[in-house]
């Protein structure tokens, strides 16, 4: 197989077959390995918010921290965080509620922990789905 560059410059691709049929492969493990690597990236952030989100009276907003699985569409995958539910139908306000004194966490405790990790996070899923990629399947 030749290529041409709009430079000008040519190269011939040896072995073209075998190296699309690994990119197929790649292709295909893909969305898998993110999911899997999103959803641990999501375990570790969701323990580290739990340390700053308010306790109250029955620590059922920290007992009600979430992990949902990965969900893998044609063009994304991604891993949702929450916390609340039923039995915690108060978790929205205490989160987004800045005026709100908490003698054991704080407000913002999922955000505030997602931003601070920001600039460790990117490179600890590169790191983590480099990983998943290269395992034996």
């Amino acid at each position: 197989m030749a290529a041409r560059a709009h430079s000008g410059l040519e190269f011939e691709l040896v072995g073209s077959k075998q190296l699309q049929l690994a990119m197929l492969a790649f292709a295909l493990r893909a969305p898998e390995a993110a999911g899997r690597a999103l959803e641990a990236e999501a375990d570790i952030e969701l323990e580290a918010a739990k340390f700053v989100t308010p306790l109250g009276e029955t620590g059922k907003l920290r007992e009600s921290a979430t992990r949902h699985p990965a969900v893998i569409t044609d063009d994304e995958v991604s891993v949702r965080m929450s916390f609340g539910g039923p039995d915690v139908p108060y978790a929205v306000i205490q989160h987004e509620k800045l005026q709100y004194e908490h003698d054991d966490g704080e407000a913002k405790y999922l955000e505030n922990t997602l931003r601070a990790s920001r600039v460790y996070l990117l490179p600890r899923l590169g790191r983590r789905l480099g990983v998943e990629l290269t395992k034996k399947t």
